[in-house]
């Protein structure tokens, strides 16, 4: 592959990190309580009608709807109280006519009867029930099968499963389902001067990138194997790598690429014996990244200013991350407006940008303005909960106009 001064493009980078790896889903089984955050690799079919049978609506009284036809507030019909439909019992009782049973909210429904008189339309005397108004049949009724009908889809495969989806599978009363293996993310820093923030040294430099991708790791549905900060040693770092490989499926060398003498990223794995191997990006802020597979594995050269660091994590890492989960949309898009003016680097107006965003709503629409700062800045991400991938051939974008937002789990919050 081309070298430092041979810059390859980030679609082709993707092509070498996708194809020359030997990388695949892994599907597992998991039970509903566990499935929370977890991407799907199958449909899940509604095996039952939802709800299984016809349920009240209201607190009130089972009834046939054609007997209330001429109830009225000043003639009520008068109805005889057959019992009660206790939550959560199986009724095997009938409703015979000229009579109403006792239901309250989520109630099963007696055979016989179509329709649920509220209570507060009714009146009560002993075992006598007064109905003050006229009802449609199936009136306050949740009918059997009106969520799901039995053979229905109910949640898709890739979809990544909320609180709400795993509620769903309960309800189901499925007892296992088929989801990604939560891919094994490796995260090693590199470089003689740094130093772990929870157990600082003098004169180095806090570790910082490890706890913002482990963060945003996790909530992608990954699993971050930390794997500490290693050394600018060749010796060591080929070590450390070879270590990392039989833990992980991606592995990120963060800081572990530059242009200068101090290099040691590319000689560690060449070490190795990859079998693809590229240094140089046409991506602004980030054109020092690098990549390369070894042992069938992406690792992954990530500059060390922070803006550059987090621009190869969404143009490569990111969507590494979503073949790995099947191909599931990890991120959310909306369409937002451009509150200023956005201008790509003038020597590097033909690469892939990154535009980070502060997006909030203005009026009935969501607004976005562009952030700038140095590679180095960390208050520019701090500032910012969403992103743009501004292609190679755009280097202008105008105040107005629309731009395809992404929000990712973990960095943005809008």
């Amino acid at each position: 592959m081309r070298g430092p001064r041979g810059y390859i493009a980030v679609a082709e980078a993707l092509e070498v990190l996708g194809t020359k790896s030997r990388l695949r889903p892994q599907v597992v089984r998991v039970d509903p309580q566990s499935a929370y955050g977890r991407v799907l690799a199958e449909d899940v079919v509604a095996g039952r009608d939802v709800p299984a049978k016809d349920t009240s609506l209201m607190d009130g009284y089972a009834v046939r709807a054609a007997e209330l036809a001429l109830a009225k507030r000043g003639r009520p019909v008068w109805l005889n109280l057959r019992g009660e439909a206790r939550l959560g019992e199986t009724l095997d009782a009938r409703l015979g006519c000229g009579e109403a049973m006792a239901v309250s909210t989520g109630s099963n429904l007696p055979a016989g009867s179509d329709s649920v008189l509220k209570a507060e339309d009714a009146r009560r005397r002993g075992r006598k029930v007064g109905a003050t108004k006229a009802l449609d049949a199936w009136q306050n009724v949740y009918r059997a099968g009106a969520d799901l009908r039995r053979g229905d889809l109910a949640l898709p495969k890739c979809k990544v499963l909320k609180a709400q989806d795993e509620g769903m599978l309960v309800q189901l009363g499925v007892k296992s389902v088929s989801v990604y293996r939560r891919p094994r993310v490796g995260l090693m820093a590199t470089g003689s001067e740094l130093t772990n923030a929870s157990r600082p040294v003098s004169g180095k430099v806090a570790e910082t990138h490890g706890p913002i991708f482990s963060r945003i790791l996790g909530e992608l549905g990954c699993e971050p194997v930390q794997l500490g900060i290693v050394p600018d040693d060749v010796r060591k770092l080929s070590a450390a790598l070879t270590s990392a490989l039989r833990r992980s499926d991606i592995v990120l060398m963060m800081g572990g690429t530059s242009m200068g003498v101090h290099d040691v990223g590319e000689l560690a794995i060449r070490k190795l014996r990859p079998e693809a191997i590229f240094h140089g990006l046409t991506l602004d802020r980030g054109r020092v990244t690098g990549g390369a597979v070894v042992d069938g594995r992406p690792v992954l050269m990530m500059p060390g200013p922070i803006q550059a660091a987090m621009n190869c994590f969404l143009v490569l890492v990111l969507p590494l991350i979503g073949r790995l989960l099947g191909g599931a949309e990890l991120a959310t898009k909306l369409p937002v407006r451009l509150s200023r003016d956005w201008e790509a680097r003038a020597h590097y107006r033909s690469f892939t940008k990154v535009a980070y965003l502060r997006v909030s709503r203005k009026g009935s629409s969501m607004s976005a303005e562009p952030m700038v700062a140095e590679t180095e800045s960390m208050s520019l991400l701090t500032a910012s909960n969403a992103f743009a991938i501004v292609p190679q051939e755009v280097a202008v974008l105008k105040e107005g106009v629309v731009v395809e937002a992404v929000l990712l789990p973990g960095f943005s919050s809008v």
